[in-house]
């Protein structure tokens, strides 16, 4: 018999047998109902006075208090007759579990976030992968995507009882796009999910995703943050060790600088590297340097921190990538620029001394007012005013007053910036 059918049968017993002592105990006050707690290696079941323990080995057992929730995940033991009996069924359920496999994970309600596209699919398919385990796929995970489809046909789905499986794996996509009057009915199913189900929310589309959707997950679910961060060495590294490989500091720290903002890319060369090298070995640079491909594309503020620091070879070097690896047209480097600029120009008269005032000054909160502060001091008033001048020149020349490549002259640009002192 397969563990889906014993679940079946013990779950119509105990229908049956909750029917009958219902009507044997009509119109009774008083009765308690039964409290169900969940451990890690116990059961605690209390019936009226009595108690029945189960011990779990190596098992998740998912035990529903309300009996409208009657799922292949649990087992509603609410107002059960006798101590015995419900010990029987619980013995039956914790056996098909271990059947089932071990280290179940528990149904929930899951958000992913993060800024790269790439590293977001992956982690999706990863989770999905975690919360189907042994399962079939194609009858367990139903999937929305794309800009058509509404909530509702989503929460029907999570609401749906799970056939022929124990659960259901519902995936919704692009949740940024959804206004706040149309997460109402998904805020209330998070706030109260159905058990059989797990409910993987991914952010992306149209506009801002709610601060009210990412609470209530966080409150009653989780939330994944993909993103690897400003310093992403420690986030590689975590992927390295993920991936069964193995990399000596250096290595890794490389590894990061050489990827910059294409993170995304880390997957297939981590693919690469175990394919090659296996694992067990600590890899250093010149071992994977042959499998990276080119430099990838770099934030803004490397950029900005090599001219302030006035390292002319290194912004340069960054310029190229920001334009080539990272797909940045030229108008768009000096976009950043223009931004970087005008918050320290901001601070010419203010006589700022420290964040706070910095931040009053220039609109900025935090580290950015505390970085601008920094590099008004570090250029002067009289320097600020010059780069704000060879900043509007060089946007003229990019839009036609010279005729020069756009490259050429966002490179002539950061020279010139960067040698200010």
């Amino acid at each position: 018999m397969t563990p889906s059918l014993v679940l079946a049968v013990v779950l119509a017993t105990l229908v049956a047998v909750r029917a009958q002592y219902l009507r044997d105990h009509r119109g009774r006050r008083g009765a308690n109902r039964n409290v169900v707690t969940r451990a890690s290696s116990v059961v605690l079941i209390q019936v009226h006075d009595e108690e029945a323990r189960i011990t779990v080995r190596d098992v998740w057992l998912v035990v529903a208090v309300d009996c409208s929730s009657l799922a292949p995940s649990g087992i509603c033991v609410a107002d059960r007759p006798d101590a015995a009996i419900a010990t029987m069924i619980c013995a039956v359920v914790v056996a098909v579990g271990a059947r089932r496999g071990k280290n179940r994970v528990f149904m929930a309600t899951h958000l992913l976030t993060g800024d790269n596209e790439s590293i977001l699919r992956t982690a999706v398919s990863d989770l999905v992968h975690e919360l189907v385990g042994d399962g079939e796929r194609s009858m367990m995970v139903d999937e929305f995507d794309g800009e058509e489809y509404e909530l509702r046909l989503v929460i029907d789905a999570a609401q749906t009882m799970p056939f022929l499986t124990d659960k259901r794996v519902v995936i919704a996509r692009q949740v940024s796009r959804f206004n706040a009057d149309d997460l109402v009915p998904l805020l209330a199913y998070v706030e109260n999910p159905l058990d059989s189900s797990d409910l993987v929310l991914v952010a992306g589309g149209t506009g801002r995703l709610s601060k009210k959707l990412s609470d209530a997950v966080k409150a009653m679910g989780k939330v994944h943050n993909t993103s690897p961060g400003r310093d992403n060495r420690k986030w590689l590294a975590d992927q390295v060790s993920a991936a069964g490989l193995e990399m000596d500091q250096g290595a890794t720290a490389q590894l990061a600088t050489w990827l910059g903002e294409d993170a995304g890319r880390l997957d297939g060369i981590l693919a690469t590297l175990k394919s090659t090298y296996g694992a067990g070995e600590k890899l250093s640079f010149a071992q994977i340097e042959p499998f990276i491909g080119e430099a990838g594309g770099v934030p803004p503020w490397d950029l900005t921190d090599a001219i302030m620091n006035g390292d002319t070879t290194k912004a340069l070097s960054l310029l190229g990538r920001m334009v080539h690896a990272g797909g940045r047209h030229p108008l768009q480097v000096m976009s950043i620029l223009h931004s970087h600029y005008a918050g320290i120009a901001k601070l010419d008269g203010v006589e700022a001394r420290n964040e706070d005032q910095a931040a009053a000054a220039t609109g900025l909160k935090g580290f950015p007012a505390k970085k601008a502060l920094q590099n008004y001091n570090k250029l002067g008033g009289a320097n600020t005013k010059r780069a704000i001048s060879w900043i509007a020149q060089a946007d003229l020349d990019l839009r036609g007053a010279k005729d020069l490549e756009p490259e050429l002259v966002m490179e002539v640009l950061i020279a010139r910036l960067s040698k200010l002192r």
